[in-house]
């Protein structure tokens, strides 16, 4: 064998050894992508019109550019089929618009949901007709069944923008991809107004964020005022919808977290959709973004990637997740669970562990994201999520959200009491009284001795003046648990104020304060010698409220606050405020003389002090 040949096979030898050790020693052997769950707050009507009623106005791509959106809200934002609507052509009818925005979203949609509106079709302008544009001049969305003689056949940006302001949701964005500034053969806008010489040209998408008085809306165009918006051959669809869809991609993930925000998404699709009409009309095509979002719109997500590891691989995520319960730190925990998640993007165990930490340090979009992500996994309960993410909106002060989630848990399993107890709690935080009463019926039928269960109900009760049913739940309640002192507090307050019997009535909450250490202890408050010192009183003023949020039932506390805002903090409003929540729990002091001479009291030094 020549010494050349030798040396070849030598090299062959070395390679496969070396191509060996890889093998054996790179952790991961194959590649899955795991499609995240739909989101049921993201809510769209999306338009587009071609073939118009009037051929002459016809377009040749705009239904195209809706269909694209549409499947593109399905497949990559996370959007359910059935919170989507889809009008084309002879479907989109000025009606038929105003019902879908007007009425199917207004129906439908919360504070909290996501809305997005996209129109592809004709834009057009007429005489201003109440004197509050600029220019002299009203821009319009152009529907199916536009008459040319009848501009009010046309959606006034007006009229839009009552449509839209209509809507409880705080998280919108309108999408135009259409212009106002004259006709071309591929250009989506016409003239209207006969005039001689060059129009005055103003700016839908202005005049809509102008007349919309609320935060929380975004508003992308297709174009400057004086431009027009292009449709090719090239894409068979409008220049800007093409763009638009392209940048749901990668390469406009600016911060890599595999989510794209409207903004993140518009950077890249302005510079694409410049460069392409210059090149190819030498002409510019600038889209716009004007927005008063107070947090971003996250549209885009990216498929989470399971990867199958070697045995090693698992070993070291396990020590990390075991480091993270030690870690005292939540910003050192967040690290360590992130790491987890890099080493195993489908490791549910450290996908729920890592969602959690950020609740903790209430960084709520990001363990929001996480929790979603682990929906989206295999072979794990999913109610313990739906369940962790209700506690995660109720901490956001979002309650009808917690709700939600909270009956998801339910639905997938119906005999924890415990989720009735928690829907209960919702429900009475939004003061759904007879529904929280209802659930927790539910929940004692299925397990009969919970002393807090009892103790709840009565007090729900009592919001709703039964004060006989108040009276009958909390016997059982302490039949059940004679140990679960606040019972007595709740019957005390009944006989001494509803029973007329101050006697039993004071035994009562007197065997309470015996029992419940705690509030034996901050009984010191109480005194006026402490509440005259600025120092004192902030102290006591947060040591109440911390009591209040522990033991939300006393009344001693809500009287306390009271008197120190209205004797000594000079703060009528937030007197009134915890006056009305105390007679919101308990509508029996209303008429109680100590009581109802605190609120004559605060009335009559209303107008000496701050507003």
């Amino acid at each position: 064998m020549k010494a050349y040949q030798k040396f070849t096979l030598i090299i062959l030898f070395l390679i496969t050894i070396l191509f060996q050790f890889n093998s054996n020693s790179y952790p991961y052997t194959q590649q899955e992508v795991i499609k995240l769950q739909p989101l049921n707050d993201r809510w769209a009507v999306v338009i587009g019109i071609s073939n118009y009623k009037d051929k002459t106005l016809n377009l040749r791509f705009a239904d195209n550019d809706a269909q694209s959106f549409y499947n593109a809200l399905k497949d990559k934002c996370r959007f359910e089929d059935n919170h989507i609507k889809l009008l084309l052509n002879e479907d989109a009818t000025r009606e038929n618009i105003r019902k879908n925005i007007d009425g199917w979203l207004y129906k439908n949609t919360k504070k909290s949901d996501k809305i997005i509106v996209f129109f592809s079709g004709h834009g057009t302008q007429d005489l201003d007709n109440n004197k509050d544009e600029n220019d002299g001049y009203d821009e319009f969305l152009v529907p199916y069944d536009f008459e040319n003689e009848d501009i009010s056949s046309a959606i006034r940006d007006d009229i839009f923008a009552y449509w839209i302001s209509n809507l409880k949701s705080e998280n919108i964005t309108l999408i135009f991809d259409s212009c106002y500034s004259g006709g071309a053969a591929k250009a989506k806008g016409f003239n209207h107004v006969k005039t001689r010489g060059e129009i005055k040209v103003d700016n839908f998408v202005k005049d809509i964020f102008r007349e919309v008085p609320k935060e929380g809306v975004a508003l992308i165009s297709a174009c400057k005022d004086n431009q027009l918006s292009y449709e090719t051959d090239d894409f068979k669809m409008g220049v800007f919808t093409h763009f638009l869809l392209d940048s749901f991609d990668k390469k406009s993930d600016k911060d890599m977290n595999d989510r794209l925000t409207i903004e993140e998404i518009f950077d890249n699709l302005k510079f694409n959709v410049l460069e392409f009409t210059k090149k190819n009309y030498r002409r510019e095509q600038e889209p716009i973004l004007i927005s008063t979002m107070r947090k971003p719109f996250e549209l885009v997500y990216f498929p989470v990637k399971s990867l199958t590891k070697s045995k090693h691989i698992n070993e070291e995520i396990d020590n990390i997740i075991y480091q993270s319960f030690a870690a005292q730190d939540t910003r050192r925990k967040i690290l360590l669970l992130d790491e987890a998640v890099n080493l195993d993007p489908s490791n549910y165990q450290a996908r729920i562990y890592l969602a959690d930490a950020y609740k903790e340090f209430k960084i709520y979009d990001e363990a929001l994201y996480n929790y979603e992500i682990a929906l989206s996994l295999k072979d794990f309960q999913t109610d313990s999520i739906y369940k962790r993410m209700s506690n995660l909106f109720e901490d956001k002060g979002e309650i009808e959200k917690a709700i939600d989630y909270m009956k998801k848990a339910i639905e997938i399993d119906n005999n924890e009491y415990r989720y009735f107890n928690g829907l209960a709690s919702l429900l009475n935080k939004n003061k759904d009284l007879d529904e929280a009463i209802s659930t927790y019926l539910i929940s004692l039928n299925l397990n009969n001795r919970q002393g807090e269960a009892y103790f709840e109900l009565g007090r729900l009760y009592i919001k709703q003046e039964k004060y006989d049913e108040a009276i009958s739940i909390i016997e059982k309640g302490i039949k059940i648990n004679p140990d679960y002192y606040e019972y007595y507090y709740l019957k005390g307050l009944l006989y001494r104020f509803v029973k007329n019997d101050e006697k039993i009535g004071n035994q009562l909450v007197g065997k309470f304060h015996k029992l419940d250490n705690y509030v034996r202890v901050g009984a010191i408050d109480d005194s006026e010698i402490l509440w005259k010192d600025d120092k004192w009183r902030e102290r006591i003023i947060e040591s109440t409220l911390y009591n209040i949020k522990n033991h939300g039932f006393l009344v001693e506390s809500y009287m306390r606050l009271i008197k120190i805002y209205s004797k000594f903090q000079k703060d009528i409003n937030e007197a009134k405020k915890y006056y009305n929540e105390l007679i919101y729990q308990y509508p029996f002091l209303k008429n109680v003389e100590e009581i109802s001479s605190l609120l004559k009291d605060m009335s009559s030094k209303q107008n000496g002090f701050r507003k």
